[in-house]
């Protein structure tokens, strides 16, 4: 996940790295390949349907909300790494971030964090007037609660972490934290086997 943090926090970032899906198309062939790999790996079909899931959200929530506001390449840095007890997933962006996104229909928010909450604990889309917006708050509660599962995201300086495991992605990924403040969202994602 090291590269894909580096890609992230970079002021420049590399343009031809073959892990950053320019487009929508090109993330969802790509994202596709995870569900059989999972499946090669041990895990159930259930927990396979359940990550690609997870993934076609937050990957998607890249090119949704941030088309023609990225700070310069434009896509999603999707990478992941299997160990012999599960999978590590982590998707990232050059965009706007959740904050910028949300505030033009909640234009009372004061702070990243605040954005960050709110868009995994409610019913909201920064693309409203759509009827969209229940993405992330899935996303939360697939992980949350189960110890074999963690999810940290960061967006500006608002992070969450739920899950079990989200203490294991913070003491792997510290840079997650330690780095300045960009704009964008990143999201990883620990999952072991049943």
């Amino acid at each position: 996940m090291q590269a894909l943090l580096e890609w992230h926090f970079s002021t420049k970032p590399q343009t031809d790295n073959a892990e950053v899906s320019g487009t929508r198309d090109v993330f969802e062939a790509r994202s596709q390949k995870v569900f059989s790999a999972l499946l090669k790996h041990g895990f159930t079909e259930s927990d396979a349907s359940l990550v690609y899931s997870i993934i076609g959200e937050l990957g998607n929530n890249s090119f949704d909300h941030n088309l023609g506001f990225w700070r310069d390449q434009p896509g999603c840095y999707f990478s992941f790494e299997f160990d012999a007890s599960g999978v590590t997933l982590g998707l990232a962006d050059r965009g706007r971030g959740i904050f910028n996104s949300l505030k033009r229909v909640l234009p009372e928010l004061q702070s990243d964090q605040e954005a960050i909450e709110i868009a995994f604990q409610r019913v909201i889309s920064g693309r409203a007037p759509e009827q969209r917006g229940n993405g992330l708050k899935f996303v939360r509660a697939i992980i949350n609660g189960n110890p074999k599962r963690g999810l940290v995201a960061r967006s500006g300086t608002g992070l969450l972490a739920c899950g079990g495991h989200a203490s294991w992605i913070a003491t792997t990924s510290n840079s997650l934290f330690s780095e300045p403040t960009v704009g964008g969202t990143i999201a990883l994602i620990r999952w072991e086997k049943p």
